[in-house]
């Protein structure tokens, strides 16, 4: 697995550590992003506390658990991408100067265990945080399948999961950050990082 999730990991362990000096609830915390960044927040919340991926950068005696993740368009299994890319895809998903192909050192299917580390996929359980998953049906580098699959495997370990796909969105767009979505987005973080009194 590449360094970038340790990264993502320690930040949360150091924001948690520092919770009081920063004025932070350390038990609210969420993550999200979009395509890299959304493959990033999704393997933050499902592989939370796992200890073989949290990496040795700093605070490693504190969780990496978040509360909420919010995952616009990330892959979320490499093996797969390259089956679910449709006729129009921008991106040779199994090929050796594919994106994906940076995680495990070389094409994907060539790497297929190492892959495997890399997956928010593989690291799916019943306590994971709740999700929040947008794609659009026409996104051509990263398939809408990454994001089905996905919310998929956490309804069935019974995690919350809300999976909006938007009709005619490419990868990214305007559509994702009209009223409607941002008002969903709004809702899903204010849900889920109120606290009890």
């Amino acid at each position: 697995m590449a360094g970038q999730a340790y990264d993502c990991k320690a930040a949360v362990r150091f924001l948690r550590a520092n919770a009081a000096k920063y004025n932070l609830d350390p038990d609210h915390f969420g993550v999200g992003g979009d395509s890299s960044g959304g493959h990033l927040a999704a393997f933050v919340g499902t592989s939370g506390d796992v200890m073989e991926r949290e990496g040795d950068l700093s605070n490693t005696n504190v969780s990496s658990r978040v509360q909420a993740v919010v995952d616009w368009f990330g892959p979320t299994d490499l093996a797969v991408m390259g089956r679910q890319a449709g006729p129009h895809s921008m991106i040779q998903h199994d090929g050796p100067n594919a994106p994906e192909a940076l995680l495990p050192g070389g094409p994907v299917q060539t790497k297929l265990e190492l892959a495997k580390t890399a997956n928010p996929l593989t690291y799916v359980d019943k306590n994971d945080p709740a999700f929040l998953i947008m794609h659009g049906d026409n996104d051509q580098l990263v398939p809408l399948g990454q994001s089905v699959i996905l919310a998929k495997a956490l309804i069935d370990a019974g995690v919350e999961v809300t999976m909006k796909t938007i009709p005619g969105a490419g990868h990214e767009g305007p559509q994702f950050h009209n009223a409607e979505n941002q008002r969903l987005l709004e809702e899903f973080l204010s849900r889920k990082h109120k606290v009890d009194k």
